[in-house]
Formats: structure tokens, C-alpha cells, sequence
């Protein structure tokens, strides 16, 4: 009996988690690329103004530097 009424509650939830509508990440904030692309370049140049500038560049600057990387960036075997 408190396991159906477990179930049925949960199902309330769910009915109405489907029917609210979610804000998406690209319209609330700062994406994925944008992140990756300023702790990218924040890793190789030590620069505040440079890493802006490569969070402007999202993905574009990311490619850049997995083409780009230096031996010393690459990952390392333990």
C-alpha cells in the first residue's frame, strides 16, 4: 500500500517535471566551449586578457590548441 502511493506521487512528479519547460544552457549562460577554450588558454599563456579573448573564440580556439599543443601539454602516462 506505501509503495503505491510511492509510485503514484512519483508519477505526480514526473507529469509535472515533463510539462515544465527547461532553460537551456546557450540561453542562461556561458557554454561548454567557451569554458574549455579559456582554461585552454589559461593553461598555456598565464594571461586573463588572452583567455577572454579565447572564450569569444569558443570551439574555434579549442580546435586551435588540440592541433596546436605543445609536448609538454599533452597528456602524461602515470
Amino acid at each position: 500500500m506505501v509503495l503505491r502511493g510511492m509510485l503514484s506521487a512519483m508519477n505526480e512528479v514526473i507529469a509535472v517535471a515533463v510539462q515544465t519547460p527547461l532553460p537551456s544552457v546557450v540561453q542562461s549562460g556561458v557554454g561548454l566551449g567557451a569554458v574549455l577554450a579559456v582554461v585552454c588558454s589559461w593553461e598555456r599563456n598565464r594571461s586573463v586578457l588572452l583567455a577572454a579573448v579565447a572564450g569569444l573564440f569558443n570551439w574555434f580556439y579549442v580546435i586551435y590548441f588540440v592541433l596546436t599543443r605543445r609536448p609538454g601539454e599533452r597528456r602524461r602516462d602515470s
